[in-house]
C-alpha cells in the first residue's frame, strides 16, 4: 500500500510540475526571431531564417533559401557587439554558377563555404549585413566549365556580398 501511495505522490508532483514546464517551454519559444531576406545569410538568393539566442550576446541561427531552381541553406551565428553592430559566421549556399546548354535549357549549380562578416541591425527589425565569402569551390568549377566550352550565362561568385533582411 505505501508503494502506492508513493507512485500516485510521484504522479500527482509531475503533473502538477507540467504546467511550470510548458510555461517554460512557451518563454523559449518566444525567444526565437524568424527573418526573411535576400544573400547569404538566408541560404540563397532568397530565404528564411531562424534564429535563437544563446545569451546576450551571442544567437545562433539556420535557414534554408532558393538559388536558381535549387534549395539552399545556412547554418552559423552572430555576436553582438552592441545591440546595432553584430559578426557574423557562418556555413552554407554561398555562391550561384548557371550555364545555358545549346538547346537553351538552362541548368544551376550551387556551392557551399564559410561565410564572414559584418552587419547592422535597424530597430531590431531591419538587417544589412556585409558579408565575405570563400567562393574558391564555385570559382574552380567555372574555370573547369570554361575549360569544356560551356557559355555561363549568369555566375555569383563574387567574394562580398550584401545580405539584406526583415526579421520578427
Amino acid at each position: 500500500m505505501k508503494k502506492i501511495g508513493k507512485i500516485n505522490a510521484l504522479i500527482l508532483t509531475g503533473m502538477l510540475s507540467m504546467p511550470i514546464y510548458a510555461e517554460e517551454i512557451i518563454a523559449e519559444a518566444e525567444k526565437i526571431t524568424i527573418e526573411a531576406g535576400i544573400g547569404v545569410n538566408y541560404g540563397g538568393l532568397i530565404g528564411v531564417t531562424a534564429s535563437k539566442p544563446i545569451n546576450a550576446k551571442i544567437e545562433l541561427f539556420a535557414g534554408l533559401g532558393i538559388s536558381g531552381n535549387k534549395t539552399g541553406y545556412t547554418v552559423g551565428g552572430r555576436y553582438y557587439i552592441d545591440d546595432s553592430i553584430r559578426l557574423i559566421a557562418n556555413y552554407g549556399t554561398n555562391a550561384l554558377i548557371e550555364t545555358e546548354k545549346f538547346y537553351r535549357e538552362t541548368d544551376y549549380e550551387i556551392f557551399e563555404g564559410l561565410n564572414f562578416g559584418v552587419g547592422y541591425l535597424v530597430n531590431n527589425r531591419w538587417s544589412i549585413d556585409l558579408m565575405y565569402i570563400d567562393a574558391s569551390k564555385a570559382d574552380d568549377r567555372i574555370e573547369e566549365l570554361k575549360r569544356e566550352g560551356y557559355v555561363l550565362s549568369g555566375q555569383s561568385s563574387e567574394k562580398v556580398k550584401l545580405s539584406l533582411g526583415y526579421r520578427w
